[in-house]
C-alpha cells in the first residue's frame, strides 16, 4: 500500500512539476510490485491501474505509442466486471483515456469508438453524489470535443460541462479549473472554425461562462489565508472578460455587461477585504 501510494504521488508530482524522472521511478516501482503479485490477488488490479496510469502519462509526454499500448494491454488483462464497485469506474477511466490517447496518434476510428463506449459506461456507473463524478463528466465533455471523430458534438460537450459545474459534491476551485481547461479547447476549435455556429450552441456557451462567474464568490472563501485567497481569485480572473467577449460576439451586450459587473464586484470585494491594517504591516 505504501509503495502504491508512492507511485500515485510521483505521478501527481509529475503533473505539477513535469519531471520525467518521476514517471520513470513510478513505473519501475509499479512493475516491481506487479511481478510479485500473483493473478487473483486482491491488490493486483490496483497495481495494474497505477502502472497503467504512469505509462499513459509517459506515453502522452513523450508521444510514445508503445507506452500507451502497454497501458491498454495491462488494463485489458483484468476482468473489469469482477472489480469492486468503488474502484471499477476509476480503472475503466484510465482504460478509456488510454484509448483516446491512442486515437490521437493513430486516428483509428475504432480506438475512438472504444474510448467513447468505455467513458460513457464509466459515467453511467458513477451515481450522483460521488465526488469523482465531476471528473467523469469532464471526461465525457472532452470526448465530444474530439473533432476528428464521428461523434464530435459541441452541444453535448457543453451539456456535460454544465452539469459538472453544477455538481456541488466537488470543490469550487476544481470545477472552475476543470471548466477553464475545456473552455480553452472550445475556443481553439472556434478559432479554427470547427464549432457549430448555431444560436443554441452559442447560448449554451454563454450559460457556461455565466455559471462560472456565479461560482467566483465561493472560490475565495474567507477560511483561507490572504495569499491563498488571492491565488484562488487569480485562477478565474479572465472568465468574466472572456464571457463578456463571447456575449458581444453573439450580439448580447446586456449579458456582457452583467457578466463584467458581476466579475468586477466579486474580484474587488474580495481584494479589498484582503488589505491589511497599517499597524499589522
Amino acid at each position: 500500500g505504501t509503495l502504491l501510494a508512492m507511485v500515485s504521488t510521483l505521478c501527481l508530482h509529475f503533473t505539477v512539476i513535469h519531471t520525467p524522472e518521476d514517471l520513470d521511478e513510478a513505473i519501475s516501482i509499479a512493475e516491481e510490485q506487479l511481478s510479485g503479485v500473483h493473478v487473483g490477488h486482491q491488490c493486483r488490479s490496483r497495481v495494474i491501474q497505477e502502472l497503467a496510469s504512469a505509462l499513459l502519462l509517459r506515453g502522452k509526454f513523450y508521444d510514445r505509442l508503445e507506452d500507451i499500448n502497454k497501458a491498454i494491454q495491462l488494463l485489458e488483462t483484468t476482468d473489469i466486471t469482477s472489480l469492486e464497485s468503488l474502484r471499477g469506474p476509476e480503472y475503466m477511466r484510465v482504460l478509456g483515456a488510454s484509448y483516446l490517447a491512442k486515437f490521437r496518434r493513430t486516428h483509428d476510428l475504432e480506438d475512438a469508438a472504444k474510448a467513447r463506449d468505455i467513458t460513457l459506461d464509466v459515467l453511467k456507473r458513477a451515481v450522483n453524489g460521488r465526488r469523482d463524478r465531476f471528473e467523469y463528466l469532464l471526461d465525457v465533455s472532452e470526448l465530444y470535443l474530439e473533432h476528428d471523430t464521428r461523434y464530435c458534438d459541441v452541444a453535448v460537450a457543453l451539456k456535460h460541462l454544465s452539469e459538472g459545474i453544477r455538481d456541488d459534491h466537488r470543490d469550487v476551485r476544481s470545477r472552475i479549473t476543470g471548466a477553464i481547461r475545456l473552455l480553452r479547447r472550445v475556443e481553439e476549435m472556434h478559432a479554427k472554425g470547427l464549432v457549430n455556429a448555431e444560436v443554441s450552441v452559442s447560448l449554451q456557451l454563454l450559460g457556461v461562462y455565466s455559471s462560472l462567474v456565479s461560482l467566483l464568490p465561493r472560490v475565495a472563501y474567507f477560511g483561507l489565508d490572504s495569499l491563498s485567497r488571492l491565488q484562488s481569485l487569480a485562477i478565474a480572473q479572465d472568465i468574466a472578460a472572456t464571457g463578456a467577449i463571447h456575449a458581444i460576439y453573439i450580439s448580447r451586450p446586456e449579458s456582457a455587461l452583467e457578466i463584467l459587473e458581476q466579475g468586477r464586484a466579486v474580484f474587488w470585494t474580495h481584494t479589498l477585504r484582503l488589505r491589511s491594517k497599517f499597524d499589522l504591516v
